[in-house]
């Protein structure tokens, strides 16, 4: 016992170098989680005009890359005024008039020459930001869990 402590085999300053590892490990790990955390809900957008449209014939997400429908290029309206949501559903409303899409058909198919019913289309953002129309009513996004583009 030295000065009424007793010593126990390691130093203060080993404690101290030690606390401040520890401290330091745990800063450093918090700091990373956030900054991907953070990452993943501020990143820019993507930009439709580089990324394409999905034009799906089913109401659903299933299959990933092998989705129910097609992308096609985005081309913006003439008129600016107008939300991405309205672009997105012009882009592929002839898909489906043209028979190209037809409902709940994975692939698309060659025009046929015939005029074809056109469905109620709803325009939404998929999770990586890209423009998704589907066909339903309005509300057919957030069933699916996505929200709705701007009209």
């Amino acid at each position: 016992m030295r000065g009424g402590v007793t010593v126990i085999g390691v130093s203060r300053r080993r404690v101290s170098v030690w606390s401040a590892v520890v401290v330091l490990a745990v800063s450093t790990s918090l700091t990373v989680v956030g900054a991907t955390a953070a990452y993943g809900r501020m990143r820019p957008p993507l930009e439709p005009e580089q990324d394409g449209i999905r034009c799906y014939s089913k109401a659903t997400l299933a299959g990933g890359d092998h989705f129910y429908g097609t992308a096609v290029p985005f081309r913006p309206g003439a008129d600016a005024t107008l939300g991405l949501g309205r672009d997105a559903v012009a882009q592929c409303t002839p898909l489906w008039r043209l028979g190209v899409l037809r409902r709940n058909v994975r692939r698309p198919a060659e025009p046929d020459g015939r005029e074809h019913e056109v469905p109620t289309l709803d325009a939404c953002e998929l999770p990586d930001h890209r423009p998704a129309v589907f066909p339903g009513q309005s509300g057919t996004c957030r069933r699916l869990g996505l929200p709705s583009l701007a009209w």
